[in-house]
């Protein structure tokens, strides 16, 4: 969720609204010269098409005229958040839920606003973003709203308790003549970032606003001042510093739940010292660590070595898990290359419980004979049921697919593309697949309507669906847009999931849905993401390969370090994520990219003894696996 400023040789005056290649803005007042760029767009408006976003002049005249009268560079930014609404709202239906939320709204846009100290600068369903020109008036809010939250609590038994969290950073957006503008987009993420560490009834503040609000608010009674440490958040490579502010008198403070807390690094552990000073100098050769045979007894983060330091346990077996009746101890996913019958009759004859398949009905070029999949694939040899599952993309969308019209206009790293759903390049280079605004009803259609792909899938004898791309919510360009449309991507992710689950469910009641990667999205609602999805598939836990590399070669696995393993998706915190799944009764399956059998058998140990179900292959998914499970 980004709003930058940014400059652009292309000034537009923001108080006539004008829209030209990108959303612009030429504030002048009191020497400040300002150009301002909405929400990251990503030169998404260059088409002069403003229907494909959703933020209103009024919105933008609002900041706008706020800047101008606080004469200011820096702003503090405001999230707020209802703690469990989506739930309530499903308890208590649609009438009620907006009750609260419009009593809710009048009652924060009150106290944000009064004395014009503030400026709410849009609702995002149940959440509020607002700025202010000094931090100490939004600690004042902040604190107001929480007291006024209780009172209207204790005011209106009639409804359940709200319980508010808010978020806090503070940053310049605007500067003098001639000097680059910082990043408003970069205020706004950490400052929604931090909203999201806090629990119900808590204020959680960046340093900037801590340091900036305390001695303006000392004289105050009752205030708590709580430092939390430094956390690492998901899209910031730098750890937060997190302070909490309350009400001492009727409040305690709390660590945040969520997040990942930075130690420091032991003192006195020269021996692991040296290993972690070697493992940074070849890092610095290359961004990912190759592990090859002679040393797979490295994990792909030191703290996986908890879990298994040798692969001669390889064989230890996890209690199987039962999906309609059918125990499931080991499985095999393979996408691409069957479009050969002999690549499918390879597959009938394997023992495997469960099978994630491409269906490969609805590819352009080269469809296949999905009956005939069906049939070979939906019993094992034996006449045993095993269950078989559809590989579908359902955040991306792939240009050599039937629904691909003639018509449509791929996007690119930096342009929305035709149908506006369509976003940007797939961010791991598969090439041809795009990113895309799933809430967007011409997307939803194409999976949901009565001839759909879900109904397709369900119709033709699949016991179920496997998603990918469900981090699409948690994509940068992604929730950009559905920021400035208004939408939260993590409740339009689930209701989609819940969506598909329906559709399918509707021709075959026992239909199945396991969605693949996005750990993180159960942390937004854990009741309601696991009543509807049957399991979770996990890829790159340990080893990952480049995406589109073929089969033999060089990259097609055994890569570990980098990105895709930075901060919280380290190996350690994926396996604890992870955890958390199990615990609610949701089990886990674990799909790595290896070459080396050793590395394989590394995984193979280390999954099992996390508790999952693990499967170590090779990234294009176009073979069986040359490294099965023991």
């Amino acid at each position: 969720m980004m709003i930058e400023f940014t400059s652009n040789s292309a000034n537009l005056n923001l108080n006539n609204a004008i829209y030209s290649t990108t959303l612009t803005t030429h504030i002048q007042g009191y020497s400040a010269r300002v150009t301002l760029k909405m929400g990251r767009l990503r030169a998404i408006m260059k088409s002069n098409n403003l229907s494909q976003i959703d933020i209103s002049n009024e919105e933008i005249g609002s900041l706008n005229g706020y800047i101008k009268r606080k004469n200011t560079a820096v702003l503090t930014v405001m999230f707020t958040d209802i703690k469990n609404f989506t739930l309530v709202t499903e308890e208590k239906g649609e009438k009620y839920s907006r009750e609260i939320r419009e009593a809710h709204d009048k009652l924060l846009t009150n106290i944000i606003q009064k004395n014009n100290d503030g400026l709410v600068i849009k609702f995002i369903g149940d959440a509020v973003m607002a700025v202010f020109s000094e931090p100490s008036s939004a600690v004042e809010r902040a604190l107001e709203i929480q007291k006024a939250i209780t009172a209207f609590n204790n005011n209106h038994p009639e409804y359940e308790d709200l319980s508010i969290r808010i978020g806090m950073h503070m940053g310049q957006v605007a500067v003098d003549d001639n000097v680059q503008a910082d990043v408003f987009g970069r205020h706004v993420n950490r400052a929604s970032r931090i909203e999201s560490l806090a629990d119900g009834g808590q204020i959680y503040l960046s340093y900037t606003v801590f340091d900036s609000a305390k001695g303006w608010l000392s004289e105050h009674e009752n205030i708590q001042w709580q430092p939390h440490g430094r956390y690492l958040v998901k899209g910031i490579k730098e750890p937060i510093e997190v302070y909490e502010v309350l009400n001492n008198s009727h409040a305690k403070p709390r660590a945040p739940l969520n997040g990942k807390k930075q130690t420091n690094f032991p003192k006195g552990l020269i021996s692991v010292g040296l290993v972690v000073a070697g493992f940074i100098f070849a890092f610095s050769l290359s961004n990912y660590t190759k592990i090859e045979s002679g040393s797979a007894s490295l994990s792909s983060d030191i703290g996986a070595s908890n879990y298994a330091n040798n692969a001669d346990t390889a064989g230890e077996q996890t209690n199987p898990v039962i999906l309609n009746g059918v125990s499931i101890d080991s499985w095999m996913y393979q996408i691409q290359g069957l479009d050969e019958n002999a690549k499918i009759d390879s597959l009938a004859v394997t023992d495997y419980d469960m099978l994630v398949v491409e269906p490969g009905n609805d590819f352009i070029d080269f469809s296949y004979d999905t009956d005939y999949l069906v049939k070979r694939l939906e019993r094992k040899l034996n006449g045993d049921d095993r269950i078989l599952l559809a590989y579908a993309d359902i955040g991306q969308a792939s240009d050599y697919r039937s629904y691909w019209q003639s018509d449509w206009i791929a996007p690119t790293k930096n342009k929305r593309g035709s149908p506006s759903f369509l976003i940007t390049t797939d961010p791991d280079g598969w090439v041809g697949n795009y990113p895309v605004a799933y809430w967007q009803s011409e997307w939803k259609e194409i999976w949901l309507k009565p001839d759909g792909i879900v109904a397709k899938l369900a119709k033709a004898g699949f016991h179920g669906i496997y998603l990918d791309w469900v981090e699409a919510y948690d994509d940068d360009a992604v929730r950009d847009v559905a920021l400035l449309q208004g939408v939260s991507p993590e409740n339009e992710m689930m209701l989609f999931i819940e969506q598909i689950g329906a559709a399918g469910r509707a021709i075959r009641p026992d239909f199945i849905v396991i969605a693949q990667n996005a750990p993180y999205l159960i942390n937004h609602n854990p009741a309601r993401y696991v009543a509807m999805i049957d399991g979770i598939a996990t890829e790159d836990t340990w080893f990952f390969g480049e995406g589109d590399a073929e089969w033999d070669d060089a990259n097609a696995g055994d890569l570990t370090g980098g990105e895709r393993h930075y901060e919280e998706y380290s190996t350690t915190n994926r396996i604890s994520q992870n955890q958390i799944y199990l615990s609610l009764g949701v089990p886990v399956f674990t799909v790595d990219y290896c070459i080396s059998e050793k590395n394989a058998n590394l995984t193979y140990s280390n999954s099992r003894r996390a508790g999952f179900i693990p499967l170590v292959t090779r990234v294009s998914l176009s073979e069986l696996s040359e490294t099965p499970p023991n």
